[in-house]
């Protein structure tokens, strides 16, 4: 089972507004970057759960990417009370991933 909630326009305010630091996938069924990143998501949200909140937003069925800026995929947010602290976008490696997530527990 997946540590990452999938989130529509329905749950999405109250999910992150309600969340401690948190990670957002954006992502789409048709790209392939998305499906190379899925299990390292996956597998950073079972490891990180003590620590961070992970959600994943298909672009496909919702509008959230457009209000937030999201021009790429797939494109990782991390936020802390309700802000962006980082943003990652394209191929990312794990390494770059754990950067990212850094700025939310700092």
């Amino acid at each position: 089972m997946s540590a990452v909630v999938d989130l529509d326009e329905d749950t999405w305010r109250e999910r992150v507004g309600a969340s401690r630091a948190c990670v957002i996938e954006f992502w789409a069924p048709w790209c392939s970057s998305c499906l190379v990143q899925r299990p390292i998501i996956d597998d950073l949200a079972r490891s990180l759960a003590a620590h961070l909140d992970f959600f994943r937003v298909d672009v496909a069925a919702t509008r959230i990417d457009r209000a937030l800026g999201v021009r790429a995929l797939p494109t990782v947010l991390v936020m802390r009370d309700g802000r962006e602290v980082a943003r990652r976008s394209g191929d990312v490696t794990r390494a770059d991933l754990l950067e990212a997530f850094a700025a939310a527990l700092s």
